[in-house]
């Protein structure tokens, strides 16, 4: 099991031009950690360290990189400070803001040694997540309960040999730590394990569902969390950066699996057979054979809520189970113009599945910045769930999508272009818009009212966004499903997602 080693050395402007230990910049390190979702170590001053992904990789990487893709210096410099000092520009999913140089340097960027760490909450789950599933496939026919995690250890209180050679995940998984998570995450984790290995109704593209797994109870499986460096994880990462269409796109988007689960006999076959594609599309293809033979499956995991038993999990497969529609139905914003930071789109999804656990109704996207209220950005959209979000979009995704729909329509201002416009007249924008969105859509009460540049550039890029969407009814369901598309993983303007398994 790999744990991985940090030293106390951050991150500068500096460290980012010098050449790291695979011959390029390390600027270009951070862009790739970026952009591919990969964990990041940050050791802000004075606060506690965390380890997660950056959550605005949209925002980022088109300010620290050129036309190819790669790391840009002089950019980066631009983005990265405001004169001597460092901005708090970079988002973790632990909804912290950091800047450049609380990013500590790993072995990833050069470091050379230096005491372990922990990981991030979400992580730690996954990776628990991976021996419940490995418990799981012991029993064959027979569910796991809450009474069975003690079949987790040892009689010394350590996890048995053959669990642990059926995981493969980057933090070292002891009985502390799943009794930590358990308090909260137990019956998740249980709930997850069963539904994965319950033959149940498997609804597709054909008008009656037929019943099977989703891991086949006949064979064993290794279960890779996405944030071990090794092996097929690796394979599956390094071959979805080689190729140049998915620049731009973070390999979240290409599929959000956080488990890996891979047929033991064939693992090193899968892992040369990744290895030889030579297109995306080779990569897709093989994916989707893969996992139509049960060999190899992508498991993209949530925390599931208020869910007692297993036959209530939702499972969704994409490519497999009938594609959602998505439609605009309309626009929540406060009722004082600047008493909110953004708006929410209402969606109608219609789920063309008969089924209690599929229903049409109503998805919600929060738009707004992301970036905390010191720092100007500009707005994200984020997919609300019960429970966990279900994806992001950033504004030059947004744009793209528009533009791709019809060229014809007028975009919403970045953060550069606004800087131009004064916060007077940025506020008599936001207020029209306001009146405007008030009458055609829903509004909620606020109290307080925002203040700042940063605030007032996400309240009027969401406005604005809103009144493009009101403006032209007859784009504005395929703006919409476009973007959910791209938020959810499901597909965008390069290619269509590969097969996985989501649990919502």
């Amino acid at each position: 099991m790999r744990v991985l080693k940090f030293n106390e050395t951050n991150l500068d402007l500096k460290e980012l031009d010098k050449t790291s230990k695979s011959g390029g910049l390390r600027g270009d390190v951070l862009v790739s950690k970026i952009k591919d979702h990969d964990d990041i170590s940050f050791k802000p001053n004075g606060k506690p360290n965390s380890i997660t992904p950056v959550s605005n990789a949209e925002e980022i990487i088109p300010e620290i990189t050129d036309d190819n893709g790669k790391y840009d210096s002089e950019k980066a410099k631009q983005f990265f400070k405001s004169g001597t000092r460092y901005d708090k520009v970079i988002q973790g999913e632990d909804d912290e803001m950091y800047q450049l140089n609380d990013i500590e340097k790993t072995s990833d960027f050069g470091s050379s040694g230096g005491a372990s760490l922990g990981t991030a909450d979400t992580r730690n789950v996954e990776c628990i997540q991976c021996l419940f599933l490995a418990l799981r496939q012991t029993r064959g026919e027979e569910s796991i309960t809450e009474n069975d995690i003690d079949n987790l250890f040892d009689a010394d209180g350590s996890i048995k040999p053959d669990l642990i050679g059926s995981i493969r995940v980057p933090i070292a998984i002891n009985k502390d730590i799943i009794s930590a998570y358990s308090k909260t995450w137990l019956k998740s984790f249980i709930n997850t394990a069963n539904a994965i290995f319950e033959v149940r109704p498997v609804f597709s593209k054909e008008t009656s569902p037929i019943k099977d797994n989703i891991l086949s109870r006949r064979r064993s499986y290794i279960f890779y969390q996405i944030g071990y460096k090794e092996g097929l994880t690796k394979a599956i990462i390094d071959k979805y950066r080689s190729f140049s269409e998915t620049t731009g796109i973070p390999i979240s988007k290409w599929t959000p699996s956080d488990v890996w689960a891979v047929h033991r006999t064939q693992h090193t076959i899968v892992i040369s057979r990744i290895n030889e594609c030579k297109t995306l599309d080779e990569l897709n293809t093989l994916i989707d054979t893969l996992f139509d033979g049960k060999i190899l499956r992508g498991i993209s995991l949530k925390k599931l809520k208020n869910i007692e038993k297993t036959s209530d999990v939702v499972l969704v497969l994409n490519k497999v189970t009938p594609l959602p529609n998505y439609s605009f139905n309309s626009v929540i914003t406060s009722t004082n113009s600047l008493g909110s930071l953004g708006i929410k789109i209402l969606a109608n999804r219609e789920v063309n599945v008969e089924s209690s656990l599929f229903t049409d109704g109503i998805e919600v996207m929060d738009v707004r910045s992301f970036s905390g209220p010191d720092n100007p950005s500009d707005v994200s959209g984020e997919v609300m769930g019960d429970s966990a979000r279900h994806g992001k979009v950033g504004l030059l995704r947004i744009n793209k999508i528009i533009k791709k729909v019809n060229p014809d329509l007028d975009l919403v201002p970045t953060k550069e272009e606004l800087n131009r416009v004064t916060d007077r007249r940025l506020t008599t924008e936001i207020n029209r818009m306001n009146a405007k969105i008030t009458e055609l859509g829903k509004v909620v009460g606020t109290k307080g009212s925002i203040t700042g540049r940063a605030r007032l550039i996400s309240k009027y890029q969401s406005l604005k966004l809103a009144e493009l969407l009101y403006d032209n009814p007859d784009d504005a369901d395929a703006i919409i499903e476009s973007i959910f598309y791209y938020a959810m993983s499901i597909m965008n303007d390069q290619f269509t997602c590969p097969k996985y398994v989501r649990i919502i």
